[in-house]
């Protein structure tokens, strides 16, 4: 069962109040261990994942603080450290307890705490053990949200804990990188764990990745998930496809059919295609939207696959392609393409709001997309491809819209054209 992780907020007092607490209990608990308490280590309670609207990775049974200017977050329960009071656990427990004052993060403690990561770096293997005790008790810090925070080399107390493994390397942290894979249900934290294993050890744990994704997104698809954004978790599956990946994109559609069309578009080598191709069968008064964003799909991989422009041609002279959908379709040709707005583990904080880009949100599932504007790539060859795909259309098609928004797709196209070979 994957790890969720939700807490309550905490006043100003209560933080500080907690801050003490945390040391005292770091303290006691030491003392058991060294002493010994005849009974095995508790786990911690399960929590709930909790992100902000940048698509921080945020892990752990964290509680916002009812701070003016601060939204610091912090766990709720005593932090367990390991049998050994070694220096990875000092600078673990350290970065776990630091108390923030209410304007933020300052300058000296961002230092800090970035040196404290690149310490446990250096403390090879043993800071692996002391990372995997801390990690599986689900709690985190994070550092985004704070003002100042940006000083901060990661995001979060989580995400610098797992680059720190992978910068170690080895067997040993992958195992414990392997672990967190398999039972955390935060889906940005799937995402960096499968890049860094994919890294590392490139092929290896593909299928581990594509079931970790999988298992995460069915148990959030039964109600658990939030409100959380899943994309990662679809970008995962479309970077590290294997052959079960279209299947299980098709038995995940109906509850995010967004991500999951957009995700299947992007499979390598058209295998997404066929599923594409299936739910554009289907009729569109059964699941209009559906239909719809599957042949925008279609429109969207048309120039790689043929497949996939034989589908629309053989549409149009049908005539089952409606006068909305042709709207999208032909402004895909023109060069606007469907898009994840983050890619996959680069700054989550990427700019989505640059001249030209809309974006489109679907309350059902907590989806977002954006249509990208045309880009350098599509010019050359990929523009003659989609003029040509166009006039195909333009033969095929009866409906005065699809002639009328085909040819301003066309114009387009044929206008940037010109102009890209003007700066040439």
């Amino acid at each position: 069962m994957r790890t969720n992780r939700n807490l309550p907020c905490f006043s100003s007092l209560s933080l500080r109040l907690f801050g003490v607490a945390a040391v005292f209990g770091l303290l006691a608990t030491a003392w058991v261990w060294r002493h010994g308490s005849g009974s095995a280590q508790s786990k911690s309670p399960e929590l709930s994942t909790e992100f902000n609207q940048e698509g921080d990775r945020l892990n752990g049974q964290l509680a916002p603080a009812s701070l003016a200017g601060r939204t610091a977050r912090r766990p709720v329960g005593r932090l367990i450290t390991s049998s050994t009071e070694s220096a990875p656990d000092d600078a673990i427990a350290e970065l776990f307890t630091m108390e923030f004052e209410q304007e933020g993060l300052s300058l000296a403690q961002a230092d800090k705490i970035n040196q404290r990561f690149k310490d446990l770096v250096l403390r090879g293997s043993p800071a692996v053990t002391a990372i995997r005790d801390f990690l599986t008790q689900n709690i985190d810090v994070s550092y985004a949200d704070l003002p100042g925070g940006k000083a901060v080399e990661y995001s979060s107390l989580r995400t610098g804990l797992l680059d720190v493994l992978k910068q170690i390397g080895g067997e040993e942290a992958m195992q414990v990188s392997l672990q967190v894979l398999h039972s955390t249900a935060d889906p940005w934290e799937v995402a960096i764990v499968a890049r860094d294993l994919e890294q590392q050890s490139p092929g290896e744990f593909q299928e581990h990745i594509v079931k970790a994704a999988i298992d995460t997104l069915n148990q959030l698809g039964e109600g658990s998930s939030s409100g959380r954004d899943v994309a990662p978790l679809f970008q995962v599956l479309q970077s590290y496809a294997n052959s079960e990946v279209p299947s299980a994109l098709e038995a995940i559609l109906p509850r995010w059919q967004y991500y999951a069309m957009r995700a299947l578009a992007g499979l390598p080598d058209g295998e997404g295609v066929p599923v594409l191709l299936r739910e554009a069968e289907k009729t569109s008064t059964d699941h209009p939207e559906r239909t719809a964003l599957a042949l925008q799909m279609l429109a969207q991989v048309s120039i790689e696959q043929p497949q996939a422009s034989a589908a629309l041609v053989e549409k149009a002279h049908a005539n089952q392609i409606p006068d909305s959908t042709w709207k999208l379709v032909a402004a895909t040709l023109g060069g606007a393409q469907l898009e994840f707005g983050t890619p996959l583990l680069n700054n989550p904080s990427a700019n989505v709001s640059a001249p030209g880009i809309r974006t489109i949100q679907m309350p059902e599932g907590n989806q977002t997309l954006y249509t990208m504007p045309f880009t350098e790539s599509l010019f050359g060859e990929q523009v003659d491809k989609r003029i040509e795909l166009i006039d195909q259309l333009l033969a095929a098609n009866s409906s005065a819209t699809a002639t009328e928004v085909l040819q301003a797709a066309r114009a387009q196209l044929a206008s940037m054209k010109v102009d890209y070979a003007k700066l040439q």
